[in-house]
């Protein structure tokens, strides 16, 4: 089953290619490339309040666990004012966390070089910090650094799935950046008439937070399919089609592309039904 939707990368490189004309008034150079990829990072960070770490050498992905005095990257994507007082891990955690990342990112490689590439293209940094109840986030201001807040129960695909379901949100907030998805601003999708079932929490939530889980749920389950893990891609699938369904009776909420995306989300969603 081919990777569809927001993720797949001739969609990403053409929003990112996009981004970058407008914002430098020049073109990045060759999608997939290093010079793009440096192209598209520092524009993100011209763009954005607070600015990333990445490596300009490589594609390699920069883990940053907080020991700099700055801390706003944290705050900003934990969304808290003040760091919680256990949320640094210790020099063995970071270890096994490092590893972690490096395996689940070969998994990824694996199942789809290009897809992990596209992923490491508008992707500079990974934040390690532990908060109740969470196990990472991504934040719309914030494109190209993800929080993520392992615990030491996790593998190397719970990592690469955690890895994945935040790239989806990553996608989606470019997309957004540049085509509109959503009509409406987040206070009027978070009123009661456009709450939506979400499809990973399973309770209603504002319509821009569902439609992504949609689609996170969607990229996941085409992960487990791929890894040949037919369980929790049934496990998700009947959820993914309530949350679509509800989606499509609010249409007042989306743009004509957003709608396209839908209609893409839905094919997905068919397929993924088949092959069930």
């Amino acid at each position: 089953m081919a990777w569809r939707s927001v993720i797949r990368p001739d969609a990403v490189y053409a929003n990112t290619r996009d981004l970058c004309t407008y914002a430098l008034e020049r073109e990045p150079g060759e999608a997939g490339t290093l010079g793009f990829r440096n192209s598209v990072l520092h524009t993100l960070n011209r763009l954005q309040s607070v600015a990333m770490p990445f490596r300009e050498e490589s594609f390699e992905l920069v883990l940053v666990f907080g020991d700099d005095a700055d801390l706003a990257l944290f705050t900003e994507l934990l969304t808290v004012d003040e760091m919680p007082s256990d949320w640094r891990y210790d020099e063995s955690e970071r270890a096994r966390i490092e590893t972690s990342v490096v395996e689940a990112l070969s998994l990824l490689e694996e199942l789809d070089a290009a897809v992990a590439r596209s992923l490491k293209t508008i992707v500079g940094a990974l934040i390690f910090a532990r908060r109740a109840h969470f196990g990472g986030g991504s934040v719309s201001h914030l494109i190209g650094t993800i929080w993520l807040g392992p615990s030491p129960t996790w593998t190397p695909i719970d990592y690469a799935e955690n890895l994945l379901h935040e790239y989806v949100h990553q996608c989606l907030f470019l997309d957004e950046m540049v085509n509109t998805i959503f009509s409406a601003t987040v206070s009027r999708m978070a009123e009661e008439d456009a709450l939506v079932t979400s499809t990973i929490l399973r309770r209603r939530r504002g319509y821009d937070k569902a439609f992504h889980s949609a689609f996170v749920a969607a990229v996941i389950m085409q992960m487990y399919g791929r890894l040949g893990r037919s369980e929790p891609a049934r496990a998700s699938l009947q959820p993914a089609l309530l949350t679509a369904a509800e989606l499509r009776e609010r249409p007042q909420f989306l743009t004509p592309h957003g709608i396209e995306l839908l209609n893409e989300l839905d094919d997905v969603l068919a397929e993924l039904g088949a092959a069930a």
